[in-house]
């Protein structure tokens, strides 16, 4: 079968229309994954945040476990502390249960590149929800017995270790980890994806624009 000019020209901007097209929703998917990555940044900040917090308060408790005649102060503050801590986890679990939908959701040519993210999002949105309720034991603790402080001492030190293991176990070993996995699985499948619109996408412009040339010297 001989291609005639005018099947020529419309092979050319066929070829021309998936090059740009493709080309663009490859830069799309680019542009989605970079703002995806500051949003993950931003909330594993506040994730080291809250560690941060928990790893205060639990020396606050050894420095009162010392010193238990003089402790009253610092539990004062201690225990507001593991409040704002609990409050920040409760509007940071939401915001990564949406994020698990939004990524889990992210489908294109039938393929769910982000499906791995979204997982490891709502697995780490499970774990600091886990964690809320410890933060308001303790805090509920420490209002209950600041009063009777005397022989406090041996109980919070205990307390102390206990917050120690809870951001050990779920904040650095846990939320930390999931998220530093999220961010590479968003990295590397928006690379790949990118990679698999961007090439052949690049290709058909690049023969759609050079026929256009030959028919244009014919």
């Amino acid at each position: 079968m001989t291609l005639t000019p005018a099947d020529l020209r419309l092979l050319w901007r066929g070829l021309v229309a998936y090059g740009l097209v493709g080309g663009a929703v490859a830069i799309a998917g680019l542009v989605v994954a970079a703002a995806l990555a500051v949003q993950i940044g931003s909330i594993n900040g506040q994730v080291g945040a809250i560690g941060d917090t928990i790893g205060s308060s639990a020396q606050t408790l050894d420095d009162a476990a010392g010193s238990a005649r003089t402790m009253s102060t610092s539990l004062d503050t201690t225990a507001p502390d593991l409040d704002n801590a609990s409050t920040s986890l409760g509007v940071l679990v939401p915001t990564l249960r949406a994020l698990a939908t939004e990524t889990g959701s992210v489908s294109i040519l039938g393929q769910r590149p982000l499906a791995t993210a979204a997982t490891l999002f709502g697995q780490t949105a499970d774990q600091l929800d886990a964690l809320r309720t410890p933060l308001g034991h303790a805090a509920a603790s420490l209002r209950a017995n600041r009063d009777s402080i005397a022989g406090l001492g041996e109980s919070l030190s205990r307390l102390a270790t206990d917050l120690r293991s809870v951001r050990s176990s779920v904040i650095d070993g846990g939320a930390a980890a999931s998220l530093r996995q999220a961010l590479a699985f968003v990295a590397i499948g928006t690379l790949l994806l990118a990679a698999g619109l961007l090439v052949p996408a690049v290709a058909a412009l690049w023969f759609g624009l050079a026929l256009r040339r030959r028919l244009a010297r014919a």
